[in-house]
């Protein structure tokens, strides 16, 4: 009899390491797609939380309101950087709607770099402005008196 009771204890001890490794297993996947999920929704609340960000959500640069931001991508203008203004369009526009010429001029002034700089950044402001206006943030004539007044052709 001492052969079978060694026999059922151990297909018993089997049993029951093989549940707890089951159980084990199906935690470690469902820890995993939690964690997978988490990571993905922190991704995107960050890029549609953050309407002041400009980039993808691996290259983020958050609004300083400190003006362009020049960083170093390959590919871009002045020297491998890309300039990125990190004020909004509608910074430079009164309550009423018309074009801040005061706090353009002001903003201009203070633009300081080799003119192909400044031509690289004058380039991406007027991007920005195509692109509120196509967004329809500001109308056509905004953005013909914005870029006038930034001094864009």
């Amino acid at each position: 009899m001492q052969p079978q009771s060694t026999h059922n204890t151990f297909e018993s001890l089997y049993l029951k390491e093989r549940k707890r490794a089951q159980i084990f297993m199906t935690l470690s996947i469902v820890l995993a797609i939690l964690l997978a999920g988490s990571i993905i929704y922190h991704l995107n609340s960050k890029i549609q939380s953050s309407p002041n960000t400009q980039g993808s959500a691996l290259g983020e640069v958050p609004n300083s309101g400190q003006g362009p931001v020049m960083m170093g991508r390959p590919g871009g203008g002045s020297g491998g950087k890309v300039i990125i203004p990190q004020d909004q369009v509608t910074d430079y526009l009164n309550p009423d709607g018309s074009v801040n010429t005061d706090k353009i001029s002001s903003r201009l002034n203070s633009l300081q770099g080799p003119p192909q700089m400044i031509e690289t950044m004058l380039q991406a402001r007027a991007k920005q402005i195509d692109e509120a206006e196509a967004r329809g943030e500001i109308t056509s004539q905004q953005a013909e008196e914005l870029k006038k007044a930034w001094g864009i052709k």
